[in-house]
């Protein structure tokens, strides 16, 4: 069975925000996570693979993506899309965007010019002269990239280079790179991938300064390129692609997602180090949340600690009261893993996200619990597949990129749950809030 859209994120976060933006636009999709599905349900029009190649070594990644990028290839979809973060998280040694999509335009041979389309406008994601800019939440301030007061200090991939085709061939890619500017689309109305076109194969950087923009994009893919055909981008290329999809007739364009309804009591659990993430937690506290502060390494190497905590948040849960358990609270948190080494952090970052999937498999099995939001991009996607979820349903919206979302984790305590996953830059201050008690009005 084919589908019109097929995409694979780089991490859970992300394809969870892209599964938003395609039910939006009235497509019925599905996510599944860290593994192609064996048969595409009847009536679904996109499907997502979720992974953690944000989080994976440059040299380990075809491995990974290449026998994905060959299972959606063979749906024979409009589109594939490989989902990056709208921040461009990546370098060299870790989550090699060059990497991947050397690996993924081998798959597309007759393609030569592949869009990257990295802006979402309405995520405070801007692409201008091929430079990225991002609103920083506590503030709403907008910074270039590589002067973000997070993205600069990434734990991870910190960011020293706002230019999006700098940065690739920082990454070892072995096309030239070309750019569409705000210029383009103000001065050429019939520009076409084409007149970019340098040599076999060229990378197309895409501005995204307006709305607009994307829906002038997503017409150009549709049009220009050979399907299926590859693009490169944040849910800002989603939202262009389902916008042309949306003209042609194939999405119907009314959304799918509802408000969220109150459910009290919620469970978070958060892995982020973002002042965004800790600011939240700081108003759910204020707003009634039971805080239970997380020491890392006791969850990391201590199986009755983990016993001891999911003991707790399971009383405060029966008593009514939703809980946010996390194990950092902003940048300047003292349990943050910054003593080590960016490979150490990787490493040390993935155990800590298996050991908070235990904890919340443990959790559902000892109280019946409706919502679970755990926040941070890493976290999340360790946190799914350590407490064994298959599949997500969009139901949902909280906030812009972060969507609620109905799990499928057959014969376990937590199939037919509601889970958000959410990015640490994600959501304004009262996100919990919403989850908890549903949409202001």
């Amino acid at each position: 069975m084919s589908v019109d859209f097929a995409y694979i994120a780089d991490d859970f976060t992300g394809a969870t925000d892209v599964l938003e933006a395609l039910a939006s636009a009235g497509a019925r999709a599905r996510l599944y996570l860290d593994c192609a599905p064996s048969a595409v349900e009847p009536g679904l029009q996109a499907i997502g693979i979720a992974t953690t190649a944000r989080a994976t070594a440059a040299a380990e990644l075809p491995n990974v993506l290449a026998p994905l990028f060959d299972a959606l290839v063979s749906l024979q979809p409009a589109i594939v899309q490989y989902k990056v973060c709208s921040t461009f998280d990546s370098s060299p040694e870790i989550g090699n965007i060059a990497t991947v999509i050397s690996t993924a335009w081998e798959r597309f041979p007759y393609q030569s010019v592949l869009p990257v389309i990295v802006g979402a406008p309405r995520l405070g994601r801007w692409v201008v002269f091929g430079n990225l800019f991002a609103r920083y939440g506590v503030t709403a301030k907008i910074y270039r990239l590589d002067r973000h007061p997070v993205m600069r200090f990434h734990p991870i991939t910190p960011m020293e280079e706002s230019d999006l085709g700098v940065i690739l061939h920082h990454q070892g890619l072995p096309h030239p790179v070309e750019y569409l500017t705000v210029l383009d689309y103000t001065l050429d109305q019939s520009t076409s991938f084409e007149k970019f076109q340098r040599t076999d194969r060229t990378v197309l950087i895409a501005d995204t300064l307006l709305e607009e923009h994307l829906t002038t994009l997503g017409r150009l893919v549709l049009a220009a390129l050979r399907t299926p055909a590859l693009v490169i981008g944040s849910s800002g290329a989603t939202q262009a692609i389902c916008n042309a999809l949306i003209e042609r007739g194939k999405f119907c364009g009314e959304p799918l997602l509802a408000a969220p309804y109150p459910v009290d009591p919620v469970l978070v659990v958060s892995g982020s180090c973002s002042r965004v993430s800790a600011n939240q937690t700081q108003r759910a506290i204020q707003a009634g949340f039971c805080e239970i502060a997380i020491v890392p390494d006791k969850l990391l190497h201590n199986d009755a600690y983990i016993e001891e905590v999911a003991e707790k948040i399971a009383q405060q849960l029966c008593r009514g009261k939703s809980v946010i358990a996390h194990t950092c609270s902003g940048p300047d948190d003292p349990r943050l893993l910054n003593r080590h080494s960016p490979w150490e952090r990787l490493h040390l970052g993935r155990e800590l996200g298996r050991q908070l999937g235990e904890l919340v498999a443990r959790v559902a099995g000892r109280v019946p619990v409706r919502r679970i939001i755990v926040t941070g991009g890493d976290t999340s996607g360790y946190v799914a597949l350590a407490a064994g979820l298959k599949a997500l349903d969009p139901i949902a919206v909280i906030a812009p990129g972060a969507p609620l979302c109905r799990a499928c984790a057959p014969q376990t305590c937590l199939d037919g749950i509601e889970f958000c996953f959410k990015g640490g830059q994600t959501g304004p201050e009262d996100f919990y809030l919403i989850a908890r008690d549903g949409v202001k009005t």
